[in-house]
């Protein structure tokens, strides 16, 4: 792939490869069909997903064979859609070539569907009306019916049907028999079979699911894609800021001019960021969504308001696109037609004006505000179209400005009450945007009245990563790591050195298996085989044992499954050693081979290569959170493919912002102009807060996001699994002219996860104990007061890796808590 894929897209590919493999091999056992759906939360990228699953089909990797005669068509409802499909297939395949990837149209006259190739079908070419396509004659021999059907039936598990959005083709029309989509998938009379192994690709895969179930003949294999590694992966937006407003009076007007000004704002971000990182500069984008009926003096007016506001956007910098495809003259002024896919690639593009919801074909990770006039009574298009907005321009998180994180959504004819009828429809299951929403928000820079030490204990903070499902081996890492080590010039040598530390390894043990690890290259080097030899006449039966050379390609073959288990690059760099010291390319392959059979020797190199990358993290982390924010990503792609949480330090913004409605409290490390920041609080929270505010100590607190580069994050184990906690506060305070750091956590006690929680924190405490003054657990009693438990102590930290419910919990607050 060209596209580096995220820890949950690699899990998810693996997810799905496994799925159809099953379902290829059911089906070839006992003809019993499958349907793997694929779910993830809207900006998960399941195109891409699904481009690297069908890139390993048809092109292979180091874990599977290519299949040449893989035929694979893919299926939507719209032409559109397709086309920006294919457009994004090719930018993100790095072997898929062009020629490989067929939008079918009237040319198409064939028996069957071409090997080693992925059709586009819309589902307009397969309906009755559709005469080029469905009916046989002078100008056509086999209908598209007829040419996918006998596909099916002559290529069986090599043929996959992939059906995008695919709540939409399976969706139940009432008086109606089966969709198209649907008799795609489940066969149609005796022409079309069925399709022995199915993919259906959405955000929303209950209807879908539910259209496999009630024809009650596959087996469902449903993977999804865990929200909240798709929120820390910094593909999507973090937050969706809605304004509106809170007074019945015309408000149309002047909300579209502080959208335009929110526009301006981002235009002047995105450029003071591109220049500061080195990096191309966003456009971002303002899509309007007018009244269905909306005049021309509505149209001249919106017009009016977006020159006077910011005089670049005119001409073609605004575009619409209604259903006409037309230009549309109004007055003086003309205004282009530009169709859906097209807004994210065109350059001069920064307001698209669009009358319905413009769900399918559209995808503008730049589109960073919206403005609509339609009524409250539409509500439900909002949430359809944010979805589409959600994505991140640069595919990952801002880390110096929370403002570039966030899409605004202007909404002037909704009341409060409607507001959170849209906040509901965007968080509900059906939409899948797992964005948070700020309702009013406001932007809150860092505040000048913090102290410079608070700073400087936050910058230093260490945090961890949040590990991925799956983790690449440390080889690979290691590789990864001395690459952008010397790429960023932080340390040159990286590469030599992780070369010699790896072949030091391996000689190391070598040496130790001594004599065995010789007698398996001995081995190696010969085929031992037997000969019968049948007397036809007394049936007697001799047999010979006799050995010959293994011929290099077979070598070659022992080879790539040593570089599976130690490593490409440990493999190839031992081997080059080897035959850097005079031995035969032959013989230094079976002397790696050796070692990687031998089950001892991997997981040694894994541990020396680790501690390795360790060495280096530590060393260098100052260096790299001085590096642009590209290339401190790519660092920190490294560090979450590990196996285990990695030690970093939290990166602040320089502005984050918070819902406006909140409550305000001073003394928060961010504020507004007026010193203040808008927090919303559930359960003790409150009541913590307010208890450290009340010291004359406390110099400054930080609200501790949910996730982000700002966040600390501490690891902690629950049945086995690794998860993450994000304690609540830091709260600094001045003590003997010195500012000290000290972590809050309240948490109800009754949850299942305090025990191991708390005592994830406690092991954070004691490894960082010289960093933080107190690390509190706070929970509150039966008549009403806070308690506190001290996770920096030892016996503390014993009687939680024990508790196992809320008694044993409030046990520990009740032996060795104290009043907060």
């Amino acid at each position: 792939m060209r596209f580096q894929l995220t820890d949950y897209q690699i899990d998810a590919v693996s997810d799905v490869m496994a799925a159809l493999r099953e379902g290829a091999e059911r089906f070839e056992r006992s003809e019993r069909l499958t349907a793997v759906s694929l779910s993830a939360p809207t900006g998960a990228g399941k195109t891409v997903i699904a481009t690297a699953v069908i890139e390993r089909i048809l092109c292979g990797d180091e874990n599977t064979d290519p299949n040449p005669n893989a035929t694979i068509v893919w299926v939507t409802d719209d032409p559109s859609l397709n086309q920006q499909t294919k457009r994004k297939m090719l930018l993100a395949s790095s072997q898929i070539r062009p020629d490989q990837l067929m939008t079918v149209d009237q040319t198409l006259d064939q028996r069957t569907l071409d090997p080693g190739r992925v059709y586009f079908i819309h589902i307009q070419q397969l309906g009755r009306g559709s005469t080029n396509y469905v009916r046989t004659g002078d100008r056509r021999r086999w209908s598209l019916w007829e040419t996918i059907g006998t596909t099916i039936h002559d290529r069986g598990t090599e043929f996959l049907l992939i059906v995008d959005e695919a709540h939409r083709g399976t969706a139940v029309r009432q008086g109606a028999g089966k969709t198209i989509t649907a008799q795609l998938i489940e066969g149609a009379g005796g022409a079309l079979p069925p399709s022995p192994v199915v993919l259906g690709l959405s955000a929303t895969p209950t209807r879908f699911i539910e259209a496999v179930a009630r024809a009650g003949q596959r087996t469902l294999e449903p993977i999804g894609v865990d929200p909240e590694a798709v929120r820390e992966s910094g593909l999507i937006k973090d937050k969706i800021r809605i304004s509106h407003p809170t007074e019945h009076q015309p408000s149309d007007v002047t909300l579209l001019h502080l959208a335009v000004d929110d526009l301006r704002g981002y235009d002047d971000l995105w450029r003071r960021y591109a220049n500061q990182q080195d990096e191309p500069a966003v456009a971002p984008a303002l899509v309007v969504q007018v009244k269905a009926g909306a005049s021309q003096a509505d149209l001249s007016m919106i017009l009016e308001t977006l020159s006077g506001t910011w005089n670049l956007l005119d001409g073609k910098a605004i575009g619409h696109s209604f259903q006409d495809h037309t230009t549309l003259v109004l007055g003086d002024r003309t205004v282009r037609y530009i169709a859906p896919q097209d807004i994210q690639d065109d350059p001069l593009l920064r307001v698209v004006l669009f009358k319905e919801a413009l769900t399918t074909g559209w995808d503008c990770p730049r589109a960073e505000v919206m403005f609509s006039f339609r009524a409250a009574c539409d509500y439900t298009y909002i949430a359809q179209l944010i979805g589409r907005m959600v994505r991140t321009p640069l595919a990952r998180r801002i880390a110096t400005d929370d403002l570039l994180n966030s899409v605004a959504l202007y909404l002037p004819y909704y009341d409060s009450e409607q507001v959170r009828e849209v906040v509901a429809g965007i968080q509900s299951d059906e939409s899948q945007i797992v964005s948070r929403i700020e309702v009013s928000s406001v932007t809150c820079p860092r505040d000048p009245q913090t102290p410079s030490a608070v700073w400087e204990l936050l910058a230093t903070t260490p945090t961890y990563t949040r590990p991925a499902k799956s983790h690449r081996n440390e080889v690979a890492r290691l590789n990864s790591l001395a690459t952008l080590l010397v790429g960023c010039a932080v340390y040159v040598d990286a590469i030599d050195v992780a070369r010699r530390h790896v072949v030091a390894t391996l000689d190391r043990e070598a040496m130790r298996l001594g004599a065995s690890l010789a007698q398996r290259v001995s081995d190696l080097e010969d085929l031992e085989f037997e000969t019968l030899s049948l007397d036809l006449s007394s049936g007697a039966v001799e047999r010979e044992t006799r050995r010959a050379a293994l011929n290099t390609r077979n070598i070659d073959d022992l080879f790539r499954r040593a570089k599976r288990i130690l490593g490409d690059a440990a493999a190839k760099w031992y081997w080059d050693a080897l035959c850097e010291q005079g031995m035969e390319p032959s013989k230094a392959k079976a002397n790696v081979v050796a070692l990687a059979d031998d089950p001892t020797v991997a997981p040694s190199l894994e541990s020396a290569v680790a501690s390795l990358i360790d060495a280096w993290r530590t060393t260098y982390n100052a260096a790299i959170n001085d590096l642009p924010d590209a290339k401190r990503a790519a660092f920190y792609t490294v560090w979450r493919q590990a196996q285990a949480a990695q030690e970093v330090t939290m990166i602040m913004p320089d502005q984050v912002t918070a819902a406006g409605s909140a409550a305000c409290l001073q003394r928060h490390v961010y504020a507004n102009s007026e010193g203040y920041f808008p927090v919303v609080f559930t359960g003790w929270e409150t009541a913590v807060l307010e208890t450290e505010l009340r010291k004359d100590t406390l110099v400054a607190w930080y609200r501790n996001p949910s996730g982000g580069t700002a966040a600390l994050a501490v690891p902690y184990d629950e049945s086995g699994r690794q998860r993450t906690l994000y304690p609540d506060f830091l709260f600094f305070h001045e003590k003997d002219g010195v500012v000290v750091a000290d972590i809050v956590d309240p948490h109800r006690p009754d949850a299942a996860d305090t025990g191991p929680k708390w005592s994830g924190l406690a092991r954070y405490a004691s490894r960082h104990r010289d960093r933080l003054r107190r690390v509190l657990g706070v929970v509150e009693d039966g008549e009403g007061r806070m308690l506190s438990i001290d996770l920096k102590n030892p016996d503390v930290a014993s009687r939680l890796d024990q508790a196992r419910n809320e008694t044993d919990v409030r046990a520990i607050f009740a032996d060795l808590g104290g009043i907060y």
